[in-house]
């Protein structure tokens, strides 16, 4: 539900890609409700994300919302600044051999047993969600919709129904 754009951080220096959430993915500014949820969707993942400093989960360094005067990224939107990787969305990936896959099975298991030791539950694992760091090994991204420990969860039932369990759909 995003479009992603490769750019740099000015703070850090780092290179970074930019996910914005398309315009027609978000609620309109009068469906008050769904647009709160919206939002708290988007801090609930820089929030998850913050909270666990590992090489298995794609570190997110800032975010905001566009201007609403912006040509090129779009007016008002979303955005997560997150560290690059250029390995890309395993989805598009070619990991084929055994080897390959057992090295991948365990990048992912090591990034949700730092989740889950945090009280984080991802709640979306699915290929598009698991980002090559360019040198073959992976990490988890897209947090929108985790379990955080504390507090209500409004987000309860949201994921991808093709990769969420059965009692979840």
């Amino acid at each position: 539900m995003g479009v992603v754009w490769r750019g740099r951080h000015q703070a850090s220096g780092l290179e970074v890609a930019i996910k914005t959430l398309r315009a027609d993915a978000q609620p309109r500014a009068t469906e008050q409700t769904s647009r709160a949820l919206f939002d708290a969707s988007l801090d609930r993942e820089v929030r998850a994300i913050a909270a666990l400093n590992h090489a298995r989960v794609v570190r997110v360094l800032d975010h905001g919302r566009t201007s609403a005067e912006d040509t090129i990224l779009g007016g008002d939107l979303p955005w997560l600044a997150m560290t690059w990787m250029p390995g890309g969305p395993l989805k598009a990936s070619s990991v084929t051999d055994w080897g390959s896959v057992r090295s991948t099975v365990k990048d992912v298991l090591e990034g949700l047993a730092w989740a889950h030791a945090h009280g984080v539950l991802h709640r979306d694992i699915k290929p598009s969600n698991v980002l090559g760091s360019g040198d073959g090994r992976w990490a988890l991204a897209d947090f929108g919709i985790a379990r955080l420990p504390q507090g209500a969860d409004p987000l309860s039932g949201w994921g991808s129904p093709e990769f969420m369990a059965p009692e979840q759909r």
